[in-house]
């Protein structure tokens, strides 16, 4: 399993394809975005996410804290380190855009 910021940069080069630049408490990192679809027991819907290297991301964010990817903006809803703590996963909610 990678361990470092460093063994994981290779996925997320922004020439890649899979990547997409996002601003997070006004910085711009890369990251990967997942757009999935959830069904629950008796919930659905669509239950965006996004995966940054930890090394990455803004000091100091917090729930609520906004992101914008392209034209749409969403907070965080809410923080998931990975269990390596190389990765950080930031559910998001659509706010507008």
């Amino acid at each position: 399993m990678p361990d470092s910021a460093s063994d994981l940069a290779c996925f997320f080069n922004a020439d890649d394809g899979f990547t997409v630049s996002a601003t997070i408490k006004g910085e711009a990192v890369t990251c990967h975005l997942d757009e999935g679809y959830e069904e629950e027991v008796e919930t659905e819907g669509y239950c965006p996410e996004v995966h940054v290297l930890t090394s990455d991301l803004p000091s100091g964010l917090v729930d609520g804290d906004s992101v914008v990817i392209g034209s749409r903006t969403f907070k965080v809803r809410p923080i998931r380190p990975d269990i390596s703590t190389t990765v950080t996963v930031l559910q998001l909610e659509y706010v507008s855009g």
